[in-house]
């Protein structure tokens, strides 16, 4: 009689088992604990440049430096050879915060006022799970806000991408408007925030950026380098 009871348990303990494995391995894609931008000095990145309608634009690389910046008390790492995120120039800069789930920012540069304002462009939607809007003021703090930050998540999950033909598990998007005041007072639009600029951005784990839409471009990762 033991060895039959024996016989009808040790099935059920074999399914349990492979239940509680499927269900561990599940963890990972509904809340993994990653670095979706890793900026070791010496890492690299390839991308391939392409207008909307697919035309190529040629390729160009981004590589950590060990150089960083100081803005606000915070050290931001910067990545020389191309602008891959919303910002000017020919260099990017990355800042995350220390807490599990991080907080990526950029450093924007706006030409015609002369600011350099940081904004996020990955936030953690497992907590924040709705878009974040703020408004970042000029250089006359009387006046109202000259800008305006909008991040939406057009996933509300992590996500597989597949760019040029590798995909990418566990993947975030995130897209930023970039919205100014209007100050022309001849405008019918005087005093409302209209769209400067729109940037869709990609993030992979351990990986980083992996496509960007930004000008009417789109930049998409041929391949990397990631240094440990």
């Amino acid at each position: 009689m033991r060895k039959q009871l024996l016989i009808l348990i040790l099935p059920s303990i074999l399914v349990l088992s492979c239940q509680k494995n499927q269900h561990d391995a599940e963890v990972p894609k509904s809340n993994p604990v990653t670095d979706y931008f890793p900026t070791t000095a010496g890492s690299s990145w390839t991308y391939a440049i392409s207008d909307g309608d697919g035309g190529s634009n040629g390729n160009f690389t981004v590589t950590a430096t060990n150089e960083h910046i100081q803005k606000d008390g915070r050290a931001f790492a910067v990545l020389s050879g191309g602008s891959i995120l919303p910002n000017a120039g020919l260099k990017t800069y990355i800042y995350k915060t220390a807490d599990q789930y991080k907080t990526y920012y950029t450093i924007v540069h706006d030409e015609l006022t002369g600011i350099d304002f940081d904004i996020p462009i990955l936030l953690n939607r497992r907590i924040l799970n709705k878009d974040t809007s703020y408004y970042i003021s000029g250089t006359d703090p009387s006046k109202p806000p000259a800008w305006q930050v909008v991040l939406k998540d057009i996933k509300q999950d992590y996500q597989d991408f597949t760019v040029k033909g590798v995909t990418y598990k566990n993947c975030l998007v995130t897209i930023v408007d970039i919205l100014k005041r209007n100050e022309d007072t001849a405008s019918m639009y005087y005093g409302t925030y209209q769209v400067y600029y729109t940037s869709t951005l990609t993030f992979a784990p351990n990986v980083g950026l992996i496509e960007t839409a930004l000008y009417g471009k789109i930049f998409s990762l041929v391949s990397s380098d990631i240094k440990p």
